[in-house]
């Protein structure tokens, strides 16, 4: 599905109520939104998981049960919607720039908001979070950090990819191994600051 084969609407905050009146064929929600206004308006709502490809707890897709019926309408915009939400990711400028385009008053203020909570949702996760804490030491290759945190070498270098995606870890390779270090001193404070926060009681 490409850009020109839908027409975008700003729907502000009535996407349910778009959807249920048939003024658009689908919209772009909240999963822990929506169904909560649905069910407190006596409007039966399935939700259907697509958990395991979208990991996020917010975004959903609003529908109707006649549009789920054209399923190959429904699957190439949901691949769309989870594409865009990838790139968003992996290029949140990139993603700023083009929502520009539909967001009237988007500063670059809360551009730097977006990669903030980015970087803190890399750090929230309790197996990046030890790992960072055992970079906060010393660099440490793979091997050690998997016997560190008490996880796989493949799930720690996955874990890794993700960290250094947000410039959260730099890497060197010395001959076959690959060692790791936090990327700054901001990097350095910031995981500091939160287990001494965690450590006051």
């Amino acid at each position: 599905m490409k850009e020109s084969d839908v027409k975008i609407t700003e729907l502000g905050f009535t996407q349910l109520e778009a959807v249920l009146a048939d003024r658009v064929d689908v919209a772009m929600g909240f999963v822990n939104n929506e169904p909560i206004v649905a069910a407190a308006r006596g409007v039966k709502l399935n939700v259907i998981s697509a958990g395991r490809y979208n990991r996020s707890p917010g975004n959903g897709v609003l529908t109707t049960d006649g549009r789920l019926k054209e399923s190959k309408s429904v699957k190439a915009f949901l691949e769309a919607s989870q594409r865009g939400l990838a790139q968003t990711i992996s290029a949140p400028k990139t993603a700023f720039e083009a929502a520009k385009k539909y967001v009237q008053g988007l500063s670059d203020d809360r551009l730097a908001v977006l990669e903030a909570s980015l970087i803190l949702k890399a750090v929230s996760d309790p197996t990046r979070l030890k790992l960072l804490s055992a970079l906060a030491v010393t660099e440490l290759c793979v091997c050690d950090l998997a016997l560190l945190s008490g996880t796989s070498e493949s799930a720690v270098s996955h874990q890794l990819r993700l960290l250094r995606d947000r410039r959260l870890v730099t890497a060197d390779k010395r001959g076959r191994e690959v060692y790791y270090r936090l990327a700054d001193a901001h990097v350095t404070a910031l995981i500091a600051s939160a287990l001494d926060h965690a450590s006051e009681r």
